[in-house]
């Protein structure tokens, strides 16, 4: 960063009043910093003037103009003759409807249609009961107790004052020196 900060940047681009040019061009005479970088800066502003380039004006090229129309033109028609629907993707019903081999129309066809159907109905009442019994064991295992943790302050204090020749400090609300009640208590008679 140089001294000027941004006024470098406005002297570059010619943006400073005369009075703050003529400041700027002072002390650019007496630092070398400052005057290293107002020469990058200028050699900088000079490759970007240069990326400007011939006939880059602010209109767009008129080939990038052709292709941006190509875009919302529909696509050209195909050469063949009429395009055939895509098949569904669920299989079509036969057109005969009624039951194979004579057989009644509510019994499943074979064999193996019931062990498939047998199979499934075992696979679902399995996982219901194994879901059931791990839901009922969470249910019943319920929350243990945390076991009560209550330190031995009076012994920490007994071992404190043995270590640090200090008295061990009482506490005020149990101690019967520093006992005080805010409504003085009945005198017996």
């Amino acid at each position: 960063m140089s001294c000027l900060g941004e006024r470098l940047t406005a002297l570059v681009d010619g943006e400073l009043d005369a009075e703050e040019r003529e400041r700027a061009h002072a002390h650019l005479a007496r630092c070398a910093d400052c005057r290293a970088e107002a020469e990058v800066l200028r050699g900088l502003k000079n490759r970007l003037r240069g990326l400007a380039g011939p006939g880059a004006g602010a209109a767009p090229s008129g080939d990038f103009l052709a292709r941006l129309n190509g875009l919302a033109e529909p696509p050209p028609a195909p050469a063949c003759g009429p395009v055939r629907p895509p098949r569904p993707a669920r299989p079509v019903r036969p057109r005969d409807t009624r039951p194979r081999a004579g057989r009644p129309a509510g019994r499943p066809g074979t064999p193996a249609d019931r062990r498939g159907t047998r199979r499934t109905v075992v696979a679902v009442g399995a996982a219901t009961l194994f879901l059931g019994l791990g839901g009922g064991a969470y249910i019943a295992g319920g929350r243990q107790d945390a076991p009560q943790v209550s330190p031995a302050f009076d012994r920490f204090a007994v071992e404190h004052s043995l270590l640090s020749g200090e008295s061990p400090v009482s506490d005020p609300l149990t101690d019967p020196s520093t006992l005080q009640t805010a409504v003085p208590l009945p005198t017996r008679p």
